[in-house]
């Protein structure tokens, strides 16, 4: 199987990972632990406290007072009851400011060296050790508590809430727009004496090697994954970043014939794009949000991929270049044939 996913399949299944994944998400870390939790101490609470004391408290709790809001501890997999989860002395809010995970150990070595390559921070745009679903969650509390003070601690609105949720939608979207195409066309090897029918012959060989042994789209793999919350799968993602990866290498170094750079260019941010998409969709157990907005990247992204094949059809059929069975580029017959 090569790296393109069937059309015909993306759109029905991407739809139903949406739709789970950002209604297992919304209610999971808003209405369910958040919102209903909160619903009758707000109540007692926000008729009783002043403009400026509402506005003072208006952040979700950390009983542990360690710098990171208790749903935050839920995405670190942290203790919320303790302020230094994995003990080695620091506080958790305090590991993640300095780019470590709160929940691993950091070892020192009799050298004095830290085991900082078992860390894993999530990084926001601004620099700042964070996960895009803590922000959403940071400023839903906001918004949430806001709204109860403005009614008194009575009961939101449907549309209130559902406006607030929207939220999550507009955070992807906004992730997604975020992303922008890395390379140009400097960043390729243009060859006048570059023969198209050997370049098409060896970029098939490329993606049908780098993709060997891949026998189900990463979606499916999302999908299997919603079924089971089996970690396993997602890690199952690795062999298709390093598909990808390799196929960025290629991609680079391969000398393209000045008719194919369009073409070329457009293949290579592809995949680069791909790439950062199913890299985010791996985050699902820590960052729900960036999941979602890889998958909405790779969805974009799948659309992307059939443009080019189309594109690619069209300009061999001007080329009239034509593959034997037995070539390598008779690899790409089986997309032709579906489009």
């Amino acid at each position: 199987m090569g790296y393109l996913p069937s059309k015909n399949f993306i759109a029905p299944v991407f739809a139903i990972l949406v739709t789970f994944f950002t209604g297992w998400f919304i209610y999971t870390f808003f209405y369910a632990n958040i919102a209903d939790k909160m619903q009758t101490a707000a109540d007692k609470k926000i008729t009783a406290l002043s403009a400026e004391d509402t506005q003072a408290r208006s952040l979700p709790p950390d009983s542990d007072e360690d710098g990171l809001f208790d749903e935050e501890e839920k995405i670190w997999k942290t203790d919320p009851k303790n302020p230094d989860s994995d003990g080695d002395g620091v506080f958790d809010g305090s590991e993640v400011k300095l780019g470590r995970d709160p929940s691993i150990k950091r070892v020192v070595d009799a050298s004095g060296k830290a085991s900082d390559e078992l860390e894993s921070p999530q990084k926001s745009a601004s620099g700042e050790n964070s996960t895009m679903t803590a922000g959403v969650i940071k400023d839903f509390m906001q918004k949430y508590l806001g709204l109860k003070t403005a009614l008194k601690g009575g009961d939101l609105p449907e549309t209130i809430k559902e406006e607030i949720a929207s939220s999550v939608t507009a955070s992807i979207q906004k992730g997604v727009a975020a992303y922008t195409d890395l390379y140009a066309q400097k960043d390729i090897k243009i060859s006048k004496s570059a023969d198209s029918k050997k370049y098409l012959n060896n970029l098939a060989t490329a993606l049908e090697n780098n993709f060997s042994g891949i026998s189900k789209t990463e979606l499916a793999v999302m999908d299997s994954y919603a079924e089971s919350r089996d970690t396993a799968e997602l890690e199952s993602l690795n062999k298709y970043i390093a598909a990808y990866k390799s196929t960025l290498d290629f991609l680079k170094n391969e000398p393209v014939p000045p008719t194919y750079t369009a073409l070329h260019l457009t293949l290579l941010n592809s995949i680069q794009n791909t790439l950062t998409a199913v890299q985010g969709m791996q985050m699902m157990p820590i960052d729900p949000i960036r999941s979602l907005t890889g998958l909405s990247l790779y969805y974009e992204e799948a659309a992307r991929a059939r443009e080019f094949i189309i594109g690619l059809k069209a300009q061999t059929e001007k080329d009239k270049i034509v593959f034997a069975d037995t070539e390598p580029g008779s690899f790409f017959k089986q997309y032709f044939e579906k489009i």
